[in-house]
This record gives C-alpha cells, sequence and structure tokens, in this order.
C-alpha cells in the first residue's frame, strides 16, 4: 500500500481537492452576495477563481494529501484581507502580522490516518518559510450541536455552513493554538510561528546542507583516494622492478644482467599502459558522476 503525499496546492493540482472543497465558497464569498446568487451562481468557478487570484498575487494558499492521485484531504489559508468572511465574525478583525487559516477537510480514509496535524503541520512549515509570524483560525464550538469530529469530512453535506466548513476549536487548541479572542461559539485563536517552529525549520534545513556536504566530501575523498592508490601501485612495481635488477646485478655478470634490463623495459611499458587506461577510464567516470549530479540538481530546481 502506497504512502500519501502532502504537497502544496497550484493552479495545475486544483483537481487534488475534494469534491467539497472545490465547490466551498462559505470563506471566499461574501454572505450577502452569495445569497442574492444562490441558483445563478458557479460555485465551483467562483472557487476556482478566488484560489487563482491568491496564487497569483500571494502564491500557494494550500497544502493537499493524496495517495495514488486520489484526495485525502487539504487546508486552505490566506492573508485575511483576502478572505470576505474574515470580517464578519464577532471576534474578528485578524491580526495584521498573521495569516488566516480558514478550512481543514479531510476524506474518510484521512480522517482513519489522522492527517489532520501532519496537513496543519505542513502549513505551518510553509508559512515559516515564507516569514510569515503567526496562523490565526476562527475555531467552532460544538455547543447543543451534538457530537462532532475534530476536523470535517468533506464527503458531509454540500451545503456550506459553519458547522461543515470551520475547524474545531478544540482541534486547534490541541494543536498549540491559544485563544486571544474569546467567544462562546466563535473563539479567535492564534499559533506563533516565529519561535519553536522556525528553530525546527532552521535546524531541519541546516541538517539537509550538513548531509549533501558530507555526502559530497565523501565522494571527493573517494575519487582522490583511488588516484593516490593507482600511484602508490606503479610507484611499488617499478621500485620493486630496480631492486631486482640491482640484486641481479650482484648475482650474475653484467652481460646477463643486460637481458634483465630489457625485460624491465617492456614490463614498465606494459605497467604505463595499463596505468594510462585505468587512469582515464576513471577520470571518465568521475566526470560523468559530477554531470550527472548537476543536472538532478538543475531538475530540482
Amino acid at each position: 500500500m502506497s504512502t500519501h503525499v502532502i504537497t502544496s496546492l497550484t493552479l495545475d493540482s486544483l483537481d487534488q481537492l475534494s469534491a467539497h472543497a472545490r465547490r466551498c465558497v462559505f470563506w471566499e464569498m461574501d454572505p450577502g452576495a452569495l445569497h442574492d446568487a444562490r441558483g445563478f451562481c458557479d460555485q465551483e468557478f467562483e472557487k476556482e477563481a478566488w484560489l487563482s487570484m491568491v496564487m497569483l498575487e500571494w502564491g500557494s494558499c494550500g497544502q493537499v494529501a493524496v495517495r495514488d492521485g486520489k484526495p485525502l484531504g487539504s487546508a486552505l489559508y490566506a492573508p485575511p484581507r483576502m478572505i470576505p468572511r474574515a470580517q464578519l465574525f464577532p471576534t474578528s478583525p485578524v491580526s495584521s502580522d498573521a495569516v488566516l487559516l480558514t478550512s481543514l477537510r479531510l476524506e474518510p480514509s484521512g480522517i482513519e490516518e489522522e492527517l489532520g496535524p501532519s496537513l496543519l503541520a505542513a502549513v505551518v512549515t510553509d508559512l515559516v518559510r515564507r516569514g510569515v509570524r503567526a496562523l490565526e483560525a476562527f475555531g467552532i464550538r460544538s455547543g447543543d450541536l451534538g457530537p462532532a469530529s475534530d476536523v470535517a469530512s468533506a464527503t458531509a453535506a454540500l451545503e456550506c455552513s459553519p458547522a461543515e466548513c470551520m475547524i474545531s476549536a478544540e482541534f486547534l487548541e490541541d494543536y498549540g493554538f491559544e485563544v486571544v479572542a474569546p467567544h462562546h461559539r466563535y473563539p479567535r485563536l492564534r499559533l506563533e510561528l516565529n519561535r519553536d517552529h522556525e528553530w525546527k525549520v532552521d535546524v531541519e534545513e541546516a541538517l539537509d546542507r550538513l548531509l549533501k556536504a558530507a555526502a559530497l566530501e565523501m565522494v571527493e575523498i573517494s575519487e582522490l583516494a583511488r588516484v593516490v592508490s593507482f600511484a602508490f601501485r606503479l610507484f611499488g612495481n617499478m621500485f620493486a622492478g630496480e631492486v631486482l635488477l640491482l640484486i641481479i646485478m650482484f648475482l650474475v655478470p653484467w652481460v646477463f644482467a643486460i637481458l634483465f634490463y630489457g625485460f624491465e623495459v617492456f614490463v614498465g611499458f606494459i605497467q604505463a599502459v595499463v596505468f594510462a587506461g585505468l587512469t582515464l577510464v576513471f577520470t571518465t567516470m568521475a566526470v560523468a558522476g559530477h554531470g550527472e549530479g548537476h543536472e538532478r540538481a538543475e531538475g530540482h530546481h
């Protein structure tokens, strides 16, 4: 069974959103305008237009979890000035230094895997890398609504409502959000991003750079060691031949030693050809290896 993947939402990956997430405009349209346009409004078109506007002006505004191309869940967020409903809560407005988390929805399979915290962690990581100081959200308390799950189900009723389109305040508090504007139904919660979360991301980036540098140094050391090894082998063979000739000169007349000189010259020529060929082969391998590494690096960029 393949594992899930969480990636940033792009214009090319809107189809990775669940059916409800693609058509829900609870946050993206003014409630009055939505009511007046009921029956004439293409909500899926309006949602795609809003996502396109935010991505072009601000960048990616969502994280999506998929497995084998099928959506498991999603989280959407954006600056509060781009979210019409953000000004209409009793605990509004959102702080000027914060980004607003609007929705966190899961498919049944995503609920089984408890992907809510993973999606929220992906949101935090993205915002920390972009230098955002805080993440805020309008939570909803269940009150008299009866039992409710911490995260809204993407396959729930398609009608937009606070119960369907808002995030449980209890879930946010469990993750570390703190209430900054109390309310019996719609508290506003805040998660600071410029402390522990930033430190964690910095450490992860430092470790990645260290591992890449260590891997590069090991490759360079292995190539250098290979050259030094061949150099010592060639020196050993040449030195052994000279020692052999010196010993023979003391054991037999110099006339017979000339034959060994000729043999040693022949052996030296063979050794030179062999080591020159090996040097060429290993040099080609090293250059080809570095070329592939640069191509992979450019591909990632």
